[in-house]
């Protein structure tokens, strides 16, 4: 196993550590784990966060609200990441024009949209929904604004959602 390899194991049980305290010691979670979460949580590319936990746990603390605020647009910022390697991609998709021009005409008139949508259901494919867009060339200013607004909305449901859980009991 190569070095990258073994940090990348360590960080990854870090984070999760770190978000288990988190979740069951929340009177120590803060406004800021909510964005950090939400950032690492799309950030990673294809592998999985606490973030849904982290966020549903402490609305029961914090402002609801201001948790899913933060944890959006901190999702939105990790977003970036996956959009930045599509750009690096592009020129592999330009190699195979025809279907390269099908995705983009697709892209140039459903584009935000499915940004926005796919940004707010929860599904573990949306790295590939970056990846596509930045290799697309899609304007990283409108993919991040209908990222952030569908990851906020998300989170927001999330966190009071969460809050409503420890209210029902």
């Amino acid at each position: 196993m190569s070095k990258k390899g073994i940090v990348e194991i360590v960080a990854s049980l870090a984070i999760s550590l770190y978000a288990f305290f988190v979740v069951f010691n929340g009177h120590n979670g803060t406004y800021l784990d909510a964005f950090i979460f939400g950032f690492l949580g799309s950030a990673t590319i294809f592998l999985p966060s606490p973030a849904f936990f982290v966020v549903f746990s402490l609305a029961r603390y914090l402002n609801p609200l201001a948790v899913g605020v933060l944890a959006g647009v901190g999702s939105g910022l990790g977003e970036l990441v996956a959009f930045l390697g599509g750009k690096g991609v592009r020129d592999i998709l330009k190699r195979n024009s025809d279907n390269s021009a099908f995705f983009h005409r697709h892209l140039q008139k459903y584009g935000a949209f499915a940004v926005f949508f796919f940004a707010f259901i929860p599904n573990p494919f949306f790295d590939g929904v970056g990846l596509l867009a930045g290799g697309l060339g899609m304007d990283w200013k409108l993919f991040f604004i209908a990222c952030v607004i569908g990851r906020v909305l998300r989170y927001v449901f999330l966190a009071y959602l969460g809050l409503w859980s420890v209210e029902l009991l």
